[in-house]
């Protein structure tokens, strides 16, 4: 029988997995402040219109809501790749892929039979 170095195995094991976890949110809220910035210079005088009479909420948003919620996912983030090929995180992350071809088995035999 050939012999699997520790690569082979990886490959395979990583094929039967399933990320469970989200993309990170930083990389997505740089492209949106880079859109805004982009539409602001399109029109400027409907950017300091909105920028005058939006800044409470905007400043609000970005403090109490924007800030925490992409440093807890760059927490949370870090945490899965730290663990990644732990037990726990493979555990789950091969149960989603099961979970996720049962799912399109049986969508697909109710397809057949409808």
């Amino acid at each position: 029988t050939p012999q699997l170095d520790a690569s082979d195995k990886n490959t395979n094991t990583t094929k039967r997995r399933v990320r469970c976890l989200w993309p990170p949110l930083g990389p997505a809220a740089v492209r949106a402040f880079q859109w805004g910035q982009d539409e602001a210079t399109k029109r400027p005088l409907l950017a300091v219109a909105l920028g005058l009479t939006l800044w409470p909420v905007v400043i609000c948003t970005s403090l109490f809501v924007t800030l925490p919620a992409v440093i807890g996912d760059t927490l949370l983030q870090h945490i899965y790749k730290t663990c990644q090929d732990g037990p726990v995180i493979s555990t789950l992350e091969q149960g989603a892929a099961q979970l996720v071809q049962a799912t399109k088995l049986s969508l697909m035999c109710g397809a057949l039979v409808a």
